[in-house]
């Protein structure tokens, strides 16, 4: 299999420590789902950090600390099905990237909410992806006054498409697939 990106996400109640480490392990054996790019977000306390990179995900967390104490995490492997990136003048960290596409997990200060997305979605505007479209429909739901749970609702009755997300909050990760289970 090599047509679907990885997605992983960590809720750390003990050795907070060792999670970001977990993470980082989980998306390198996941390599074979997505090798374009990798990111994690992470959040602990009061703290948001985002890490992408372009490449493998040996080479993007060679260098990074990651026995950093955290509350969770969730990470990303891309394989794209749509808007291909030629890896040319991509910026390989912070929390968008320029280019054709923005690297996962994606991040809103306004709800505090990161996201991760594998999956595939029917009619979805030229101008975006599938990844970017629902993050952009949950936020938009949010800032109406939903509930994120109403919010998630919402998208497994409005997204046809086969997809799984992992959405990060302050409180905890929500996990959800496509309304099929596929």
């Amino acid at each position: 299999m090599n047509e679907e990106c990885a997605v992983i996400g960590y809720y750390c109640t003990k050795n907070k420590e060792e999670c970001i480490q977990k993470c980082i392990k989980s998306l390198e054996k996941l390599q074979h789902r997505g090798r374009e790019s990798s990111g994690i977000s992470y959040y602990n306390d009061d703290s948001w950090n985002l890490y992408h990179g372009m490449g493998l995900v040996k080479n993007i967390y060679k260098n990074y600390s990651n026995d950093i104490p955290v509350r969770s995490i969730i990470g990303h492997n891309r394989y794209s099905t749509a808007g291909k990136n030629s890896n040319n003048n991509v910026e390989t960290c912070g929390e968008f990237v320029k280019g054709s596409f923005k690297l996962q997990p994606f991040y809103d200060s306004s709800f505090n909410i990161s996201m991760v997305h594998n999956g595939n979605i029917q009619n979805v505007p030229y101008e975006e992806n599938d990844s970017e479209h629902i993050f952009k429909k949950i936020s938009k739901m949010l800032d109406t006054g939903l509930s994120m749970t109403q919010a998630l609702k919402n998208i497994l009755i409005d997204i046809k498409g086969i997809y799984n997300i992992i959405i990060q909050t302050p409180a905890g990760l929500y996990l959800m697939r496509d309304r099929f289970g596929v």
